[in-house]
């Protein structure tokens, strides 16, 4: 959290007022690090889409202030989201092990690139999908 927001936040304090405010993270991979050094208290999460439950347990472990736990439960994803995010196709292959799960995620419009027989053979192979 930066030093304005706390600014913000100690004047309203000052004034007997209450304010409470979600602060996000928004990337994954430095939502441990956020909570704990910036006081984050939620989770914009682009790979919870595909790990949604791992993803939730890494926010309730750090409101819980289970850093370990939190950091466990990341490392369990963080593989697979390094194989989504391969080549920069991050939203087309979310969109793709969704679709091979039977979920109707739609395909990516252009400028984005659809992935290639070899992208979607690795996320097959990653994920344990089949053709759909």
């Amino acid at each position: 959290m930066n030093s304005r927001v706390r600014e913000f936040q100690a004047a309203v304090s000052s004034a007997g007022l209450s304010l409470d405010l979600a602060y996000f993270s928004g990337f994954d991979a430095e939502a441990v690090e956020q909570f704990t050094e910036h006081q984050f208290n939620g989770l914009t999460s682009v790979v919870g889409q595909v790990y949604t439950s791992q993803m939730a347990q890494v926010v309730q472990k750090l409101r819980e202030g289970d850093t370990v736990g939190a950091t466990t439960a990341w490392t369990e994803v963080a593989a697979g989201a390094a194989v989504l995010a391969e080549g920069g196709t991050m939203l087309q292959s979310i969109k793709y092990v969704l679709r091979q799960r039977g979920v109707p995620a739609g395909h990516c419009c252009l400028p984005l690139q659809p992935l290639t027989a070899e992208q979607e053979a690795r996320l097959d192979a990653h994920f344990g999908l089949s053709k759909v």
